[in-house]
């Protein structure tokens, strides 16, 4: 089991917007993208995020030994 986990909700400023999140359970931190107006949309550009962050082992190692401080991903366009 990874110790990486994606996770949707809507966002806190604007409640008709979604964002997803990828959270390391160990240390809380991740990355994230936002402005996705459905749940469906943030659920399936976190799933390719979360497949693409697993697949490059120097991006885990940066965020499992990084600063503490979350990435943030821009929506595609």
């Amino acid at each position: 089991m990874s110790d990486y986990y994606l996770h949707v909700e809507r966002t806190r400023n604007c409640l008709s917007q979604w964002e997803w999140r990828i959270l390391q359970r160990s240390r809380g931190i991740g990355r994230c993208g936002t402005g996705f107006t459905t749940e469906e949309a943030a659920r399936r550009y976190g799933e390719v995020a979360l497949e693409k962050f697993l697949a490059d082992p120097a991006l885990g190692k940066q965020t499992s030994h990084g600063d503490g401080q979350e990435r943030r991903l821009d929506r595609p366009h």
